[in-house]
């Protein structure tokens, strides 16, 4: 199991295990969360490799995802507004089944600055769940990684992973 750096690139074949491509400008809760979802896959024996990026589209080469996800800080305005605009980069693979948006509370903060009806407006423009966790607990930490690879095991058994390219033109 891998966690790539920025961007992890896959080799030219295509790799059939399964992966995910977590997306949000969370800084290094952005790596902590990936660990996190690495950690439970090891506790339940899946073998899935993680890729992490703060941005779309795609700028430092290609990476094969069976499943997106993209992260909103909920203390953070401007990660839901760069949500938005990442959708319009977003192959429409990804809109059947295989995108999920997860409301993350990332400083511990109990007033925030996004309503969670906000995420739920646009996860539902996207026909996709939302998710939501805790950076600071353990156990909200565990479900949310937990849900997240049934969500890939979903997605995995029925479907084929999705090369998701460099340049604007190639993500349309």
């Amino acid at each position: 199991m891998s966690i790539g750096s920025t961007l992890k690139v896959t080799d030219e074949n295509g790799d059939l295990k399964k992966s995910i491509l977590l997306v949000g400008d969370i800084t290094s809760d952005l790596k902590q969360f990936a660990s996190e979802v690495l950690h439970e896959a090891d506790i339940v024996g899946t073998d899935v490799n993680i890729y992490t990026t703060d941005r779309l589209p795609l700028t430092d080469g290609n990476v094969v995802a069976s499943l997106l996800v993209i992260i909103v800080d909920l203390s953070n305005k401007e990660t839901l507004t760069s949500s938005s605009y990442f959708l319009q980069f977003i192959p429409k693979e990804f809109f059947i089944g295989r995108l999920i948006f997860v409301g993350l509370n990332v400083n511990n903060e109990q007033s925030w600055s996004i309503e969670p009806e906000e995420i739920s407006d646009l996860a539902r423009q996207c026909a996709c769940p939302v998710l939501w966790g805790s950076v600071n607990n353990a156990q909200s930490m565990s479900i949310l990684s937990k849900q997240i690879l049934k969500k890939l095991e979903c997605v995995t058994t029925n479907q084929y992973p999705t090369v998701l390219c460099t340049g604007l033109s190639n993500l349309r």
